[in-house]
């Protein structure tokens, strides 16, 4: 997805510029001339794209104290504009903090989730979305239908789809959501899903005892053109992080690699259980 076309990915990327040009001017947050245009608790906004709108006065602003080129301010003044206009999340009831976590999805090119509990998001089917709505605090996450349904057609069936490896658990799928007739089809759903060349799908049996990601999902996404650098995503029910630090990446990665070796394929699952009912 293009960043003119996404408001929140013009607004990082925005940010992100407006950091990198400062650095390289070597101006510090409180510098007199930058606060003159911004304080220290909005620049900070500003630069991790939380505003929800840029004025073209300070972008202009910004590129005087920086000494930005004429193209690299035509960069940002592309941004500027494009941050102000509706993302297709906008049609819907989606909680701000979550159009972040859409807007980097929508754009990587490899996402690693490990969801233990339910079925994520992106490989829902409706009946099983429409059955977790009353469980879900403050419908997070985005849960309406036509979320999903414009989430998964943009990630899963756009022209450059990322490759992802799901990881989920059998207790995942013997939960009844639904009941048996909504579990078997979402079952069934999975199955053909991983018949994708981008897409392997793995399933943590009781038989195999503990594993390694016992303590919670997480979901690792990676960005082969530079819209974000490789982040974690974790999600509670107050809120949700990202972690960007190399520490933490080399973590999950390490975690996530080992989860791996455990699982065996959604088919393999599927022809040994027969029916989740």
């Amino acid at each position: 997805m293009s960043d003119r076309t996404n408001p929140t990915l013009a607004r990082i990327q925005l940010g992100r510029f407006l950091k990198q040009y400062r650095e390289r001017a070597g101006l510090k947050p409180g510098d007199p001339r930058v606060t003159k245009i911004a304080k220290a608790t909005k620049l900070k906004a500003i630069e991790a794209g939380r505003v929800q709108a840029y004025r073209y006065s300070d972008v202009l602003a910004f590129g005087s104290i920086y000494g930005i080129s004429r193209d690299e301010l035509d960069n940002l003044t592309a941004l500027q504009e494009a941050s102000e206009k509706p993302g297709w999340y906008h049609q819907f009831d989606v909680p701000e903090a979550f159009t972040t976590f859409l807007t980097m999805e929508s754009v990587a090119s490899k996402l690693f989730i490990v969801e233990i509990e339910l079925i994520t998001g992106l490989f829902q089917l409706p009946a099983y979305t429409q059955a977790l709505l009353e469980y879900s605090p403050e419908n997070k996450g985005g849960a309406d239908k036509g979320v999903k349904s414009e989430r998964q057609g943009l990630v899963l069936d756009g022209d450059n789809p990322p490759e992802i490896v799901y990881i989920t658990s059998e207790a995942a799928l013997m939960r009844q959501v639904g009941g048996p007739e909504v579990m078997q089809a979402q079952l069934d759903h999975l199955v053909k899903m991983a018949e994708r060349p981008n897409i392997e799908l793995l399933v943590l049996p009781f038989s195999m005892g503990p594993h390694h990601s016992m303590f919670g999902s997480y979901e690792v996404l990676y960005f082969d053109g530079g819209e974000f650098p490789t982040t974690v995503y974790l999600e509670s029910v107050d809120g949700s992080r990202y972690e960007e630090s190399e520490r933490y990446i080399k973590l999950y990665e390490s975690v996530a690699d080992k989860t791996r070796e455990q699982g065996i394929t959604i088919k393999e699952y599927a022809n040994g259980k027969r029916t989740v009912a």
